[in-house]
């Protein structure tokens, strides 16, 4: 209720820096056994989507946005292509950098009657292009009231272009790079538990807490369990376990952006780290 109070009472600006992606749905039809080979045949009327094409990376956290009372600016390399689509679903990208010819990467996944048969993944290194760190030395960051860093290990934080922008702004990061030196001086570290692990080479959580906190002098981590809950650190070690409510889980796609959405937006309406964890 103090959320969605503080929600309606004011407008924040957040700015979501990060990786370009594509999410696409097919729904086909399998009734047969091919004669060429042992496989399944999967069928469908068109090769577009059934979903259309989605926002996906970064800009699916940017899309979390939409119904709610934010200013939210998206900063990427995008296609003009993706400029349509992400536009069309409401995402503003007038900090985002156009560079025709890079391949956003995407996400195809084939389900037949709502079971998951196949994910396809097209992507090609640094989106394709030779000459990456000239493009990403074109991008800004305007100010804000928050930044999220959404990184997916596609290309946008090849290179340390952002770090200066650290200064300005309460920063929290979602990382995929294994390379953590570039998030050195964060507000608030959120690897998820697997991230956590590898990341730190550590099995506890307390302890992987406190590798992040020494080794990149980080202000805050959050480590997300999946459906076991949220773990972290502020001024002291938390621990949030949601109640069980006998729903099960058909799919865990976009929980991350999701979690990562709703913390930053308690955040910015001022909720203490442990109680923006509960709330997302």
């Amino acid at each position: 209720k103090q959320f969605l109070q503080k929600n309606n009472a004011n407008k924040t600006t957040i700015n979501i820096i990060g990786d370009s992606m594509f999410d696409m749905y097919y729904d086909v039809s399998v009734n047969r056994i091919s004669p060429e080979f042992p496989i399944p045949v999967y069928k469908s009327q068109s090769e577009m989507p059934d979903s259309g094409v989605i926002p996906g990376g970064a800009a699916n956290v940017a899309m979390q946005f939409k119904h709610f009372n934010f200013d939210i600016n998206y900063i990427s390399l995008i296609s003009s292509y993706a400029k349509i689509i992400f536009e069309s679903n409401g995402i503003n990208t007038n900090y985002c950098k156009i560079v025709d010819g890079m391949l956003i990467p995407s996400k195809k996944r084939i389900f037949a009657e709502n079971i998951p048969l196949v994910r396809w993944d097209i992507e090609k290194e640094n989106f394709g292009l030779d000459d990456i760190k000239k493009h990403l030395m074109d991008l800004t960051i305007p100010n804000s009231d928050l930044n999220i860093f959404s990184d997916y290990n596609k290309g946008v934080f090849a290179t340390p272009w952002f770090r200066k922008f650290f200064k300005n702004t309460k920063s929290i990061v979602d990382p995929k790079n294994a390379n953590i030196d570039l998030w050195e001086d964060c507000d608030v570290f959120k690897p998820n538990s697997i991230e956590a692990k590898l990341l730190s080479n550590k099995k506890n959580w307390q302890d992987q807490i406190e590798f992040f906190t020494n080794s990149i002098r980080c202000k805050s981590v959050v480590i997300t369990q999946g459906g076991s809950g949220v773990v972290g650190k502020d001024t002291d070690f938390f621990e949030y376990k949601p109640q069980d409510k006998g729903v099960a889980v058909e799919s865990v796609i976009g929980a991350g952006d999701c979690f990562i959405t709703f913390l930053s937006m308690s955040i910015a309406h001022g909720f203490s780290l442990a109680d923006s964890c509960e709330i997302a």
